[in-house]
Order: C-alpha cells, then sequence, then structure tokens
C-alpha cells in the first residue's frame, strides 16, 4: 500500500549515509539509482524552478512546472515526476526535522508553526512573485556558500540560522500569495510559536491512527483530545491559531487524505478502505469522502487510475 521511503542520502547515491541536509543546483544533483516512483521523503524538500518545464504530483494532484514556481514537499507525502526534462533549473533544500530541532531553544516548535509545511492542509506549489524571488534568491546564494564550506559547529549553526531566515521568508511569501488557505491564519510564525508544539502533538497523533495504524484507531477530536490530556475546545483553539481552521477540518483533511493513498495505491475495496480508516458503515464513509472531494470513491479511484499507475517504477527525475 504504501511507496518506498527515501533519506536524503537516496539522492546523493549515498543511500546508507545519514545526510541531515542537502543545499543547491537541482542540474547537478547526481540522477538517483535505484529510486522509484512514486515515493515519499523522510525529509523537507524546498523546490524552486527557475526555468524549465515538466510535470510533478503530489499526492495525485497534477503541477505543471513552469518558471518560477516553489513547491514545498513534506514528510510522507506521496510524489512522482511525471514528465522529467533535462532543461530543468533551479534551487533544492532537503533537511531533517532533526537537523532544524538541533537549532536554537524553542526552534523547533517554530518548524511546526509553519503550517505550509503540513502536508494535508497547505497548497504545494507557490507562483513566486519578484518580490519573492528578489529575498529568497540571496538567502539561497547564502546557504549554497555556507553548505559547502561547512565543517563545524559554528558553520552549522550559521546554516541553520539562514534556512530558518529562507523559511521565514517562504511563509511571508505564501501569505502574501494566499496559496493556502492555513497560511495567512497566524499572521506569522513566531505569533503561534506557543501553540505549535501542541499542534505537532495532533498532527503527529493523527498521524499515527490514520497513516500509519495496522488496525483503525479512533481518530474523532475527542478522542483525540483525550489521548492529549486537554479538551477539545483547547485543540480547536489551537488549530485555528496555527492552521486557520477548527480541530474538526483539520482532523478531516488528514482522513480523506488517507483515504485518497489508499484508494489510488491498493487494491482494497471501498468497504474495506472504510473498515480500515474506522468507519464501521461503507456508505457514510461513501457521503463523508463525496463531501470533501465531490467524487464518489469509486468515481475516484477511477479517474485516477486512468491516469496513473499503481506500482512504484523505477524513473528520471530529482527528489
Amino acid at each position: 500500500m504504501h511507496p518506498p521511503r527515501y533519506h536524503i542520502g537516496h539522492f546523493l547515491n549515498r543511500p546508507d549515509r545519514p545526510i541531515p541536509l542537502l543545499v543547491g543546483r537541482l542540474e547537478d544533483l547526481p540522477d538517483p539509482v535505484g529510486v522509484r516512483y512514486p515515493h515519499c521523503h523522510a525529509f523537507y524538500e524546498l523546490l524552486w524552478v527557475e526555468s524549465g518545464s515538466s510535470r510533478h504530483r503530489i499526492d495525485h494532484r497534477e503541477f505543471a512546472i513552469t518558471p518560477n514556481t516553489l513547491f514545498v514537499i513534506a514528510p510522507g507525502q506521496w510524489h512522482e515526476w511525471e514528465d522529467w526534462h533535462d532543461d530543468v533549473r533551479g534551487w533544492v533544500v532537503l533537511f531533517t526535522e532533526d537537523f532544524f530541532r538541533l537549532s536554537q531553544l524553542g526552534a523547533a516548535d517554530l518548524l511546526f508553526a509553519l503550517t505550509y509545511l503540513d502536508s494535508a492542509l497547505a497548497e504545494p506549489a507557490l507562483p513566486l512573485d519578484t518580490a519573492a524571488q528578489s529575498a529568497l534568491r540571496p538567502l539561497l546564494t547564502a546557504l549554497t556558500a555556507e553548505y559547502g564550506r561547512a565543517s563545524g559547529a559554528a558553520e552549522s549553526l550559521i546554516l541553520r540560522g539562514l534556512l530558518l531566515a529562507l523559511l521565514g521568508h517562504v511563509q511571508r511569501a505564501y501569505r502574501a500569495g494566499r496559496a493556502t488557505s492555513v497560511a495567512g491564519a497566524a499572521g506569522s510564525a513566531t505569533g503561534v510559536v506557543g501553540y505549535a508544539a501542541r499542534f505537532r502533538e495532533l498532527t503527529s497523533l493523527l498521524e499515527t491512527r490514520v497513516g500509519g495504524a495496522d488496525a483503525p484507531a479512533p481518530w474523532h477530536v475527542s478522542d483525540l483530545a483525550a489521548a492529549l490530556h486537554c479538551t477539545s475546545r483547547h485543540l480547536n483553539r489551537v488549530c485555528q491559531a496555527v492552521a486557520g481552521r477548527p480541530a474538526s477540518e483539520v482532523v478531516q483533511a488528514r482522513v480523506v487524505l488517507e483515504a485518497q493513498r489508499r484508494l489510488a495505491y491498493s487494491a482494497a475495496s471501498v468497504a474495506e478502505v472504510a473498515a480500515g480508516l474506522g468507519f464501521a458503515d461503507s456508505s457514510y464513509f461513501a457521503r463523508f469522502f463525496r463531501r470533501a472531494t465531490g467524487a464518489a470513491p469509486l468515481d475516484w479511484r477511477r479517474a485516477v487510475s486512468e491516469k496513473y499507475p499503481k506500482s512504484a517504477v523505477p524513473g528520471a527525475g530529482r527528489p
């Protein structure tokens, strides 16, 4: 059911080496050996395409690769290049959550306050206007230069500082472009950092209960609140502050995403998908899915299967 999950080292043809950060030009990366598509990452990816054209699929949505588009891919998101062209040029930044956590106290919470990094809530593609390009380019240039010379603790601290600045500017670009329904909710990442740790606990629990559970686990807001030793009202306050949505919508977005993944990449029947997600009644699941996507589960599966293969296959491309 699940596609291959790769670490940064796989895209440098060093799969056995733990690599927490990669910064550079997309066209300078080696062709990854043995990487299959679709796949998912164990790291975050920022990809700024400056020139060239291609097609990119992220969690069953197809995006045309056009100049000056920024893509954000979160850990666990399923993606693949559908039509890789060698003329694609741009910047790529790959980093693990642990690399960010090793920064100054509180930086990990700040990471989770950057709502565009949430795969279930945010729009993964952002057209960059001239102002955003002007802000991001010098940061990427400095980050790449520092990455090339880093060898000790001081350099690592500088890398983390530059990465933090880059992520903050991307958040600003999302708010300005209104490319995600959640990016403008909190005003600024630092304004919600107090709630970010709790929001992260919620999304981690959701990931375990919805995305990683072998057996159905309760995922309703009241169940999640009880597991986190807080009230449903508090979870709503957290989600409104960080994501700009009530907790019920945050939960529904993750459940719908998991349903889509299972419908697209498994042979499970609709009833089996429903049961696997904790729905006792497959008819209720079908109504739930239709309300969220506008299509019945079988119709959605049929439309996706006509366009995309269901098994991971080798292919050209990049992370």
